[in-house]
């Protein structure tokens, strides 16, 4: 029979104690291995969405300077189609047209962020005002597309273009060449009977208000865009 006075209840003790010391030292070790893994994935995901967005911003800028600009254009001309028709010569007419005939259609870089979702790694993303952003950014660009993007290019596909391909040289309208390519310019003279008309007045119209809405609604969702941006440069910096 065993005296319990003989059991090294002190060793014992110690032994299992160190045990558990070593099992729980074990799981901190695997849990902070795994944080630091998780942080060096968001970095990069991090330092990816800046590439995105910083080149997003760029195409936004792009597109809303080219819709302003037509915009400006297409007020001009329709100020001249109000007055007398030889106002302008067949060039200088042709230089307004070439806005009307434009039509930026942007598109952003949604890669490392569809990427994250599809994967469920948004979860790395460890600034919760960051990962709101980025979502409120999807639902605001979509909408943006669908229905302003989408909008001024259905009317420009069925009502600017088809007016004009019949009444005006549309290579003249490209007075600089085409995205820096030189393009002969044609030998028909411009209609003006038909560009001084209630019908082109209206044409104008919906030109000029669809490139509006494609500024204003672009600087809405581009302001969002500088959003994220400062916030992406805040988590990398506060890292680096």
């Amino acid at each position: 029979m065993y005296n319990n006075r003989d059991i090294p209840w002190k060793r014992i003790t110690a032994e299992g104690g160190a045990i558990v010391v070593s099992i729980l030292l074990a799981f901190w070790i695997d849990a902070w291995w795994d944080e630091r893994q998780e942080r060096q994935e968001e970095q990069q995901y991090l330092v990816a969405l800046k590439t995105d967005f910083d080149q997003t911003r760029l195409i936004l800028k792009r597109s809303i300077d080219s819709h302003r600009d037509s915009s400006e254009k297409v007020r001009e001309l329709r100020q001249i189609v109000k007055g007398p028709k030889d106002s302008h010569s067949d060039s200088e007419l042709a230089g307004y047209l070439g806005a009307v005939f434009s039509m930026d259609y942007p598109t952003v870089l949604m890669g490392t962020y569809r990427d994250m979702v599809n994967s469920g790694d948004l979860r790395l993303i460890t600034d919760d005002q960051l990962r709101v952003k980025l979502v409120q950014f999807e639902g605001e660009w979509e909408a943006y597309r669908e229905n302003t993007i989408e909008e001024v290019w259905d009317q420009w596909n069925t009502i600017m273009v088809p007016y004009l391909i019949p009444r005006i040289d549309i290579v003249g309208a490209f007075p600089d060449g085409y995205r820096g390519f030189d393009v002969p310019g044609g030998v028909h003279p411009i209609d003006r009977d038909q560009l001084w008309s209630l019908e082109f007045q209206n044409i104008l119209a919906v030109a000029m208000i669809g490139d509006l809405d494609v500024v204003l609604q672009g600087q809405e969702v581009l302001e969002i865009v500088s959003e994220i941006l400062a916030l992406l440069e805040q988590e990398i910096q506060g890292e680096s």
